[in-house]
C-alpha cells in the first residue's frame, strides 16, 4: 500500500496550504481519506479525479469534508458527458445531520453511513473503524491489505482503545494539532505530539507520521516532541509518498 499526502492542515488551510486529505493506493484500488478544503487541486497533481475510486470520511467537519461539495460539480460534467458511469461511492458518519444533507442530496454521490461495526471491502482492501473523542461523530480508519496495514486517526483526543485499534498498523497517520504545553492549558480536541508518540508506541507502530497542523505550526518542534517516546516519527509535507 501506498500513502501520499494530500494536505495536512487544520482548522483552514493556511497561505499556499491544503486541509486534510490523504490518498491510499493499494490492489489497483485508489481511496482517498477526507477532503479538505484543497485537497481536490493537490490530488490531480497525483490521478485524475476520474481516477478515484472511493471516498471516506473519518467526519464531518469543514475542514475534513468541504472539498466534496464542488467535486460534486465535476461529477456532474463527468456523468453526463460519459467520462463516469454512475455516482461517486462515499462513506462518512450519519451526524451532524446538517452537514450530512449537504452530501446525502447530491445525486452524484452515494452517500452510506458507517458506524464502529461497519466493514468495508474496496477492491480487496478492508476497512475498519473506531469511534474516537472528538465533538463530532468521528472515527479512526484502518486499511489492511494482505499483511500491510494504515491507520488514519483522524481528528481525536488520546482516548482508550485506540492503540489497541492501531495495533501493528505499518503506518500510523496521527493528528498532532498541538504541542504538549498547549494541552497542558485546557482540554482541547486533538492529540498533541507527545500523545501521538505515545500512541505509536503503545500500537507497536512501525512508524508514525503527524498531520493536522494548525498553520504557522512548526512541524520540526512537532515531530521533535514525539520522538522523544517514539524514534521512528515523521512530519511529512504534502505531496509526499510512503509505502508500508
Amino acid at each position: 500500500m501506498t500513502l501520499t499526502i494530500l494536505g495536512n492542515q487544520g482548522p483552514y488551510p493556511g497561505k499556499g496550504g491544503v486541509c486534510s486529505g490523504y490518498l491510499v493506493e493499494a490492489a489497483g484500488r485508489r481511496i482517498l481519506l477526507d477532503c479538505g478544503s484543497g485537497v481536490l487541486s493537490a490530488l490531480q497533481q497525483h490521478l485524475p479525479l476520474s481516477g478515484l475510486d472511493a471516498i471516506v470520511l473519518s467526519h464531518l467537519h469543514y475542514d475534513h469534508f468541504s472539498d466534496l461539495l464542488v467535486f460534486q460539480y465535476f461529477m456532474q460534467l463527468s456523468v453526463k458527458s460519459g467520462l463516469m458511469a454512475g455516482p461517486m461511492p462515499v462513506w462518512g458518519p450519519g451526524t451532524p445531520q446538517p452537514h450530512k444533507s449537504l452530501l446525502v442530496a447530491s445525486e452524484y454521490l452515494d452517500y452510506t453511513e458507517i458506524t464502529q461495526q461497519s466493514r468495508l471491502d474496496i477492491g480487496g482492501v478492508q476497512l475498519s473503524f473506531f469511534r474516537t473523542a472528538h465533538p463530532v461523530e468521528s472515527y479512526a480508519i484502518r486499511l489492511e491489505y494482505g499483511n500491510k496495514i494504515i491507520v488514519y486517526t483522524g481528528d481525536s483526543k488520546l482516548c482508550p482503545g485506540l492503540a489497541d485499534f492501531s495495533r501493528g498498523a505499518g503506518i500510523l497517520l496521527a493528528d498532532a494539532c498541538f504541542l504538549h504545553q498547549e494541552k497542558q492549558a485546557g482540554d482541547l480536541p486533538h492529540m498533541s505530539a507527545r500523545e501521538c508518540g505515545i500512541l505509536a508506541r503503545e500500537a507497536d507502530a512501525g512508524r508514525l507520521l503527524l498531520t493536522h497542523f494548525r498553520p504557522g505550526s512548526c512541524l520540526q518542534d512537532h515531530c521533535k516532541e514525539a520522538l522523544e517516546v517514539f524514534s521512528h516519527t515523521e512530519a511529512p509535507d504534502p505531496g509526499t509518498r510512503h509505502d508500508v
